[in-house]
């Protein structure tokens, strides 16, 4: 139960007895496994009306963040953002987490979580600003990530070229 709790805060950056992280809970006091499964396949059935059978990716809205909103694990993040949004570019900020590795009772102890998602370009961009001999732990992440999940479109942005991309943009490096 520790490991669990450890996991999911360190992958979500939340406790995972927070309600908010949650879209239905049930108290099981008063319900039988039944009652439980009849609730939850009714509200799924309710969520499922508004939502369209096949969507239509070019018409698909996201949820914009906004810079105010996101604590950023690094300040290249949020320079990162503020040029996305200075060009009207849709971002989503650490969406996704990808399972790379689990051990034999099937839980996961690797995970990668790519900084940004851009919807149009349905791309995740991971950054990394560290000196090139220090990103091999990210580059085999990513090789493990695309052999898992081939359809996932991702690539890596190096401190070189997230550099040049600042002055490109006026940004002074700080």
């Amino acid at each position: 139960e520790e490991r669990k709790k450890r996991y999911i805060r360190r992958v979500f950056g939340h406790s995972w007895l927070d309600l908010a992280l949650y879209d239905l809970t049930l108290n099981t006091a008063k319900l039988t496994s039944q009652g439980a499964i009849a609730t939850a396949l009714l509200a799924l059935a309710k969520f499922s009306e508004g939502i369209p059978k096949q969507p239509d990716p070019v018409t698909m809205h996201y949820k914009q963040q906004s810079l105010q909103d996101i604590g950023f694990m690094h300040e290249s993040e949020a320079e990162f953002a503020q040029v996305l949004d200075f060009y009207n570019i849709p971002w989503q900020y650490e969406p996704r987490t990808f399972p790379l590795q689990w051990d034999t009772e099937g839980h996961v102890i690797e995970a990668f979580t790519p900084d940004f998602f851009l919807p149009e370009q349905n791309i995740y961009l991971e950054l990394t600003t560290q000196r090139q001999q220090l990103v091999w732990k990210k580059n085999k992440k990513m090789r493990r990530l695309k052999d898992l999940y081939p359809e996932i479109n991702a690539k890596i942005i190096y401190g070189k070229d997230y550099r040049n991309l600042l002055k490109k943009f006026g940004i002074d490096e700080k």
